[in-house]
């Protein structure tokens, strides 16, 4: 008889923390950063939509017909349709593989400051994608049942706070380190909770 295998539970412990000076800044440009990430995202998400009726219609004729179809202007062979037709979803998967590309063109910030986006970390940019893309699985979903509250993902301007996600971090003497802009590490003070004792403290016993 086998032995059950042993699974291990993971805790999440909230933490406030207190941004000021120039942590504070840091985040602040992060979430401008990944914002404009998102906006980049939403825009190729309404790209395939658009586009998504005409290539089905030219891929199902190819398959049909095993000849060339066109598509807008363009007459694509069933390879190219193919390869098309894969790249229409707007699922995180889908949107992962296009990140691999964005992450190598440089955006330019209201203030006039240009920033790669693979000066950020990859983890905070496909946690933003992932929220973009349940946002419009979310809306679909709505659709489908004809539900009037049914809105798609939109546009969101610079100084929209972004929530961010961190899949390394470390805390030390009461300090909550983070990947911040170009690989520099965000020191954030964590806030007491009593007053003896940091929040700090509190989080490196119970996660250690």
């Amino acid at each position: 008889m086998k032995k059950k295998e042993k699974t291990s539970l993971k805790r999440t412990y909230k933490a406030p923390i207190q941004l000021e000076g120039v942590a504070k800044e840091k985040i602040l440009f992060l979430s401008r950063c990944l914002t404009h990430l998102w906006n980049m995202a939403q825009t190729e998400c309404e790209r395939r939509l658009a586009i998504a009726p005409d290539i089905r219609m030219a891929f199902a004729e190819a398959w049909e017909t095993g000849m060339p179809a066109v598509c807008g202007d363009v007459v694509f062979n069933l390879g190219d349709l193919a390869e098309m037709h894969n790249n229409l979803g707007v699922s995180s998967i889908s949107l992962n593989f296009w990140l691999t590309s964005a992450r190598q063109e440089t955006i330019t910030l209201k203030d006039g400051i240009e920033v790669r986006l693979d000066t950020i970390s990859s983890d905070m940019e496909r946690e933003v994608l992932r929220k973009l893309a349940g946002s419009y699985q979310s809306f679909f979903a709505l659709k489908k049942n004809n539900d009037f509250r049914a809105k798609k993902p939109g546009l969101k301007e610079e100084n929209w706070f972004q929530t961010m996600s961190w899949s390394s971090f470390k805390i030390r003497d009461g300090i909550l380190y983070v990947p911040g802009y170009n690989r520099e590490q965000i020191e954030i003070p964590l806030k007491a909770i009593t007053a003896g004792r940091s929040l700090g403290d509190y989080l490196e016993q119970k996660i250690t």
